[in-house]
């Protein structure tokens, strides 16, 4: 006789459940993302260190220039500010030095054109490359 029933399947092949493949596979795919958090942190946590040594040599080169510009005495601001030093407050291992470089020009009408450049630069061991400004101060 001819009947619907369906066989009888062991209780253990009925039960829902993972496979130890699938969890194997779930595993890895786990791994290589909390890898891939971890190594992003890294990178993001150096160059955010970078940018903050960047910054604190960009103020070094910015206070250096903000004393020139207001400084009247324009005739010493070779023996004032010209030179290097490496005793920066917050930037152990780096060296900020300012050239002052006078220059005088004729002028078309018997006249002198009086101005001086000042470079500052700064230097250091934490930077892929150093930092400077130039910046023109005219004689009064």
């Amino acid at each position: 006789m001819l009947t619907n029933e369906r066989p009888r399947t062991p209780r253990a092949a009925r039960q829902g459940g993972f496979t130890m493949v699938e969890v194997t596979i779930a595993l890895v795919i786990l791994s290589v993302a909390v890898l891939g958090m971890a190594a992003s942190a890294g990178v993001l946590g150096r160059y955010s260190a970078d940018a903050e040594v960047r910054a604190l040599a960009m103020q070094a080169v910015q206070d250096r220039i903000s004393l020139v510009k207001v400084d009247p005495r324009y005739a010493e601001l070779e023996t004032l500010y010209a030179g290097s030093e490496s005793d920066l407050p917050g930037l152990s291992g780096f060296t900020r030095t300012t050239t002052v470089t006078r220059v005088q020009q004729s002028v078309t009408g018997g006249g002198t054109l009086d101005y001086k450049v000042v470079s500052v630069v700064v230097n250091g061991e934490r930077l892929t490359q150093p930092l400077s400004r130039r910046f023109t101060v005219g004689a009064p």
